[in-house]
């Protein structure tokens, strides 16, 4: 490690909340989440190259997440991560979300924060007689992800 590593950051401080029956009030499923990807996303870009271009020119457009987040799956736990997801087939509205890739709050200020509302697209529960069960659920954000610092 080189001299300044206090300004490096680390992933097991990982916060992600999200409400658990849309639009409801968010909840920490921080200690059931091993991994969040695909944050902060994409932005799509239309080709507008025209003639006597030297090579293709791009106009930046609307932002497309999708990201996923792997997750301890206990069906028996009236609060856990598989209760929060696992009627996601029924959903009639998004979910809040918010994501603190190095953590939320004191003495975490100025740091990334992920927030928005988003869709539950499919949950993948590949089953493994030797481990323990883990979920990737996979999210797509509605109308744009909001990028700040936690405060």
């Amino acid at each position: 490690m080189g001299a300044n590593t206090a300004t490096r950051l680390h992933g097991r401080n990982l916060a992600f909340w999200l409400d658990i029956t849309a639009g409801g009030a968010l909840t920490d499923y921080s200690a059931d989440t091993m991994e969040v990807t695909g944050l902060p996303g994409e932005v799509e870009f239309g080709d507008v190259t025209t003639g006597g271009a030297q090579g293709h020119k791009h106009f930046p457009g609307l932002q497309k997440q999708e990201f996923s987040a792997k997750m301890v799956c206990n069906p028996i736990a009236a609060t856990g991560a598989y209760e929060a997801v696992r009627t996601y087939q029924t959903d009639t509205q998004t979910r809040s979300f918010e994501f603190y890739p190095a953590g939320k709050g004191a003495p975490t200020t100025g740091l990334p924060k992920y927030t928005g509302e988003c869709w539950i697209k499919s949950i993948d529960m590949p089953v493994k007689t030797t481990d323990v069960v883990i979920m990737t659920v996979h999210f797509v954000a509605e109308n744009g992800v909001t990028q700040a610092l936690t405060t």
